[in-house]
C-alpha cells in the first residue's frame, strides 16, 4: 500500500493548508484464476454438488464446473490455489 500527502495553501481552509491523502492498492492476491483440476472418485452428481458446495464455503463467489464422466473440475475464483484443493479434499475427495 501507498500512502502520500500532500499540504498545500488553500484559501477556503483555516489554517491555510489542506489535505489529499490516497492509497494506491497494488496487493495482486485477490486475481480471479481458473483451476482445472482431476478428481478420478467424483463418481456422480451428488459428488460435483458436494464438491461445488465445498469450494464455495472458501470462496462464495467460486465458479465451479464438474464434469463426472472426464473428472475434471473447473474453478474460477479468487481464493489461493491450497485453499481449494483443500476444501476438496476434506469434502472426501482425491486431486490427482
Amino acid at each position: 500500500m501507498i500512502n502520500s500527502r500532500l499540504n498545500a495553501a488553500h484559501p477556503n481552509c483555516n489554517d491555510g493548508k489542506y489535505i489529499f491523502s490516497f492509497q494506491s492498492a497494488t496487493d495482486n492476491s485477490f486475481q480471479l484464476m481458473t483451476l482445472q483440476l482431476k478428481v478420478p472418485n467424483m463418481a456422480c452428481s451428488a459428488c460435483a454438488d458436494t464438491i461445488t458446495k465445498a469450494v464455495q464455503t472458501i470462496d462464495a463467489s467460486a465458479t465451479v464446473q464438474a464434469d463426472t464422466k472426464t473428472k475434471i473440475v473447473l474453478v474460477e475464483t479468487n481464493a489461493p490455489e491450497t485453499a481449494i484443493k483443500n476444501a476438496i479434499a476434506n469434502a472426501g475427495y482425491t486431486i490427482a
